[in-house]
């Protein structure tokens, strides 16, 4: 007996959750093994973040392969300032799925997953100014983020916020 998995059309939900659960899982493991400790608490936030602010499971596969994408990048070049990009992409997917509640407590979520990120950065010794510029880059994101929302749905707003903070890193 072979396992199949039948995938419904986007925007339906799954009738089962096995995908978004290995979706999660594979990111979880993933963040853990290849970016260590840091990269794990923000795929913790984000796979927390959607299995209690969503029902279906395309949100997980889709936001599973937006963090695979950025730690595969990672592994890949080493280069470790790819966790902006990928702490942009888990705080602007939890602002957008907290923008139901108003535009305040998206905000809100939003500057939450980022201050954690600044946590990370500071107990990652990072110094003040470079901190400070990647708070008013995160703080530019966000925004932007929340703007695409309407324009282009949660998942394309988090990859832009993504993208976005991987320009705010090549300036």
């Amino acid at each position: 007996m072979a396992l199949s998995i039948e995938l419904p059309a986007q925007g339906e939900p799954f009738q089962g959750t096995l995908p978004s659960n290995l979706a999660a899982v594979a990111l979880l493991t993933s963040a853990a093994f290849l970016g260590g400790w840091p990269w794990a608490l923000m795929a913790a936030i984000l796979v927390v973040t959607l299995r209690t602010r969503e029902s279906g499971g395309w949100a997980m596969l889709q936001a599973a392969a937006g963090g695979l994408f950025w730690l595969a990048l990672f592994h890949w070049t080493g280069d470790r300032r790819l966790f902006f990009p990928f702490s942009m992409q888990v705080a602007a997917s939890a602002a957008c799925l907290w923008r139901i509640n108003g535009k305040w407590a998206a905000v809100a979520v939003g500057a939450l997953v980022t201050g954690v990120f600044a946590g990370i950065r500071l107990l990652q010794s990072a110094s003040a100014h470079v901190l400070g510029v990647e708070l008013i880059v995160a703080a530019v994101v966000l925004a932007a983020g929340l703007a695409l929302l309407p324009y282009t749905g949660r998942w394309g707003a988090s990859t832009a916020a993504a993208l976005l903070a991987l320009a705010g890193l090549l300036i």
